[in-house]
């Protein structure tokens, strides 16, 4: 027995002589996945256990508990407990890759514990992940024990949605909702209320997912699934925050944070987070969204949870791109496209894509950037990437502008901000129309910069005069120093 393994105790010992309790097996397992910073006390009080046994708990070294084979000698009882006691104590199974593991190893061992159930839960962690060839064997799998049901339809949608394909994934959902619904099955109904929810969001069908959510909320609620919960709220404020709400949004994001740490659960912690980051950026307060983006990425790559990973490397590069460090932001873009191409989240793409594009735009380089849009444009469709393909219109426009082909770049800019729009996303909407003020000064269209300023104001005001909303201090900008902005030199972006 070496020097490491006599300092943590028999607790740890106990794995390998296979008589731990599945309490605490539940106890190692929190340490190591889902309650990182968990004292002593706090897990003796949790779990029910002995302060002397949550000591040497909270001890315990997580790689040990993880390697090769030191999990393979407990019983299909032991596990069946094990992922029913982390139910009881609110640990939830998708809050990290070894709770993943857990699961996936019951699974393997069970023939009469929802076999169906948890091999789709199984297979939907693995698609999250983008372990594709997991994810089909457990897809198998749960089709050798039902071939159709609400979960098999659930992870066919999320399939879609994750290769950027909304109207497929959105017919998916559809019917996992009628065959929930059939199965009488009502906590996994109202999450499914949720995911048409989001699915109707990134289609900017706004009102329709307002409905969705509400309606999802309620059930949740009824259910005490409070970490659903929590995304919903999340999603909430993601509408509040598109359309300008920047102090509603906040109080969202921050509800569902709390539900997240009164929960312990690191996933949703990092999503809220995540939101966060990107609230703060649009409030221009830099530093503070790097903090966000920042704790994101290290528990994504901790917890192997690569879709987070590309969202906090995005939104990194987009901290470091604005403030100064080109360099930087160009190397967080590449890190991120890096993922991309394995194809995870593919809309992504178009979004780092065009911030580059908007980055040789800041530096000069209006004729490279007007090539890389041309290329991006011959592939982004606009019904299943609406957002996108706003944005797209709007960078496009900017880069036509400063090139002096005044006509094409102000019909693009009044495109961008129509589509932008409809989708609701009126601080984009703003954007653009602050970029179509500039397009009409460059032209010396006096009549069109100012319908164009008016136009920006009103919606200003529409939004409640919102704190820091970047495009009302570009137009700001705009209206004092119009003499020295005639050139694509002096103006700087408003992203």
């Amino acid at each position: 027995m070496d020097t490491a393994q006599k300092r943590k105790g028999p607790a740890i010992l106990e794995l390998g002589d296979g008589n731990a309790s599945p309490v605490q097996l539940v106890g190692l397992i929190a340490k190591y996945g889902i309650l990182e910073e968990l004292d002593a006390e706090q897990l003796a009080g949790l779990l029910g256990i002995e302060r002397g046994l949550a000591e040497e708990l909270a001890m315990s070294d997580p790689q040990l508990l993880i390697a090769p084979g030191n999990l393979d000698h407990y019983s299909q009882a032991h596990l069946g407990q094990l992922v029913t006691t982390m139910r009881k104590v609110g640990l939830h199974l998708e809050n990290a890759a070894i709770a993943t593991s857990m699961l996936q190893m019951y699974a393997d061992l069970s023939d009469d514990f929802n076999s169906h159930g948890l091999a789709c839960e199984v297979a939907l962690r693995h698609l999250e992940y983008g372990r594709s060839a997991e994810m089909e064997r457990w897809r198998n799998l749960a089709t050798q024990h039902c071939e159709t049901s609400a979960r098999l339809s659930r992870l066919e949608a999320f399939e879609e949605l994750y290769t950027g394909a909304a109207q497929k994934g959105l017919e998916h959902l559809q019917q996992a909702i009628m065959q929930a619904e059939q199965e009488s099955d009502v906590l996994l109904l109202a999450k499914l209320k949720g995911d048409r929810g989001s699915v109707l969001m990134s289609l900017g069908l706004n009102q329709e997912a307002i409905i969705a959510f509400n309606s999802s909320m309620a059930d949740l609620r009824q259910c005490g699934e409070r970490g659903s919960e929590a995304t919903i709220l999340a999603n909430i404020g993601i509408l509040r925050h598109r359309s300008g709400q920047l102090t509603e949004a906040r109080r969202m994001y921050e509800q569902s944070l709390a539900i997240a740490l009164h929960l312990k659960d690191k996933r949703l912690e990092t999503n809220a987070r995540q939101y966060l980051g990107k609230l703060l950026l649009d409030m221009g307060k830099t530093e503070l969204a790097r903090d966000e983006y920042t704790a994101v990425l290290e528990h994504a790559r901790k917890s192997g949870e690569f879709n987070n990973s590309i969202i906090a490397l995005e939104g990194l590069g987009n901290v470091e791109r604005l403030s100064g460090n080109r360099e930087l932001a160009r190397a967080r873009y590449a890190e991120c496209l890096g993922l991309v191409e394995q194809g995870l989240l593919p809309g992504m793409m178009y979004q780092v894509k065009i911030h580059l594009a908007v980055m040789l735009l800041e530096e000069g380089q209006a004729e490279a950037a007007q090539q890389e849009l041309q290329l991006l444009g011959a592939g982004c469709d606009r019904e299943e990437h609406p957002t996108e393909f706003a944005y797209l219109l709007q960078v496009r426009g900017w880069a036509l502008s400063a090139d002096r082909r005044h006509g094409l770049a102000i019909n693009e800019l009044r495109q961008s901000a129509e589509l932008f729009n409809e989708l609701g996303e009126h601080i984009f909407e703003g954007r653009s129309i602050v970029m179509l003020a500039m397009a009409h000064q460059r032209a010396g269209d006096e009549h069109g910069r100012q319908d164009s300023q008016a136009r920006a104001d009103a919606l200003y005001e529409a939004l409640g005069r919102p704190v820091d909303l970047d495009f009302h201090r570009q137009l700001t900008d705009l209206k004092v120093n119009q003499a020295q902005r005639n050139s694509v030199d002096k103006e700087s972006p408003i992203y």
